[in-house]
């Protein structure tokens, strides 16, 4: 019988080598395995060893930057459960870009559960945005809890996201936010944002998108990115450009059963804007109360691809301050197509043309089997028509009023 002392050196060495694989090899799989962290603490401190696995600063406590400084360290999708509390971020930025202070960095994927929105708060006191979202950061997940006060001199005051994969944010509250530039709520870069599961998205401020500003680059693989925000209200937020929502470049941007109410720009798209080579979908929208100082109080929409609105309701928004404006619920232009069907436009106000609504586009438009009644305006009370090919169809308009010319309808184009 053979030794390994009795072995050959050649094949001595061989062994050698493959127990010493093989512990590399079992040593990966534990790296490579998922974690849960259970967060314990309020505190803002981080980790002591952040690679052992182990989530505990120098007080022994396992803390939320502590948590996501083990979740970064490997590749795995791993869980962080966060219990009710308030969790201020209270370490400043450091000189390096860092999970260790200031912002909350995730380089993996990660699913964030928080105890709901009225609970778990994360809240940076105006020290740094929240959470800056890696391109490496793959799918992550942030689960009943609000994301407030947060700023940043740089795009995104509440989250920062550049990762090509999805991003859901479900039942969240992001509020209190601010950038110097755009996205005061939310900045998105790449790969897909879903907002969902009754989320608020309210009171931030921003350059463009208060709310939420979809960049609309285009990942490694060529696809631009995505917003899909379901079930949830868009509210109150402030920016110079798209109040609510500023969807450009060539994102895409869809909206199902969305509240847009009481947001305000400066110049246009008071609640949503959407400009560049974008694609807009509205289904059963709801539009009320919100501002622009210039064109499109509800939505403007100057667009190279098309725009499709369905079973919506436009209410009370207004467009101009006392001088110009046009399109108080409504404003398009750009090439590309424009379909509204089956919406109200209701109690609207411009300062210039186009109390409910301004069609300036030069891509067809398809206005069908809708309300028009109550807006008011200097010349176009209902409708201003100014676009190049529109077809009006089975339209109900009444109750309209207008300074000067055109009570219902002002047309100017085709």
């Amino acid at each position: 019988m053979y030794s390994i002392r009795n072995l050959p050196v050649h094949r001595y060495l061989w062994l050698a080598g493959l127990i010493l694989a093989l512990c590399f090899a079992v040593v990966e799989t534990r790296v490579a395995q998922a974690a849960t962290f259970t967060v314990n603490s309020t505190v803002d401190a981080p980790d002591t060893d952040p690679n052992d696995g182990l989530c505990a600063t120098s007080a022994g406590t396992c803390t939320l930057r502590a948590a996501i400084q083990q979740a970064n360290a490997t590749t795995a999708a791993d869980t962080i459960n966060l219990p009710a509390g308030t969790y201020a971020i209270t370490i400043p930025p450091g000189s390096g870009d860092d999970a260790a202070s200031g912002d909350l960095d995730i380089l993996y994927p990660l699913t964030l559960i928080g105890a709901g929105p009225g609970a778990t708060i994360i809240d940076a006191g105006g020290l740094d945005r929240i959470f800056e979202i890696y391109e490496t950061g793959g799918n992550v997940t942030l689960n009943g809890l609000t994301i407030r006060n947060g700023y940043s001199a740089e795009d995104g005051g509440g989250i920062y996201n550049l990762s090509p994969g999805t991003l859901r944010l479900e039942n969240v509250a992001i509020t209190g936010n601010t950038t110097e530039v755009e996205g005061g709520g939310v900045h998105t870069v790449y790969g897909r944002l879903i907002i969902s599961g009754g989320s608020v998205i309210s009171g931030n401020t921003g350059r463009s998108g208060g709310g939420v500003y979809n960049a609309g680059e285009l990942s490694p693989l060529g696809i631009p990115s995505r917003v899909e925000i379901s079930n949830a209200t868009i509210a109150d937020n402030v920016a110079d450009s798209g109040g609510g929502i500023y969807n450009t470049h060539e994102g895409s941007l869809t909206l199902t059963d969305v509240t847009i109410s009481g947001n305000t720009s400066e110049d246009y798209g008071g609640g949503v804007a959407n400009a560049g080579r974008t694609s807009l979908t509205i289904v059963r929208g709801t539009f009320t109360g919100n501002h622009a100082a210039g064109d499109g109080g509800g939505l403007f929409s100057a667009s190279e691809r098309p725009l499709t609105i369905s079973d919506s309701i436009f209410t009370q928004n207004s467009a101009g301050d006392g001088d110009g404006g046009e399109g108080g619920a409504l404003y398009t232009d750009g090439s590309g197509t424009v379909s509204v069907t089956r919406s109200t436009f209701d109690d609207n106000h411009a300062s210039g043309e186009g109390g409910g609504v301004t069609f300036s586009s030069f891509g067809a438009v398809l206005f069908t089997e809708s309300t028009v009644s109550n807006n008011t305006a200097e010349t176009g009370g209902g409708i201003n028509n100014a676009g190049a090919t529109v077809n009006f169809s089975r339209l109900t308009i009444f109750g309209n009023r207008a300074t000067h010319d055109g009570g219902g309808i002002l047309n100017q184009g085709s």
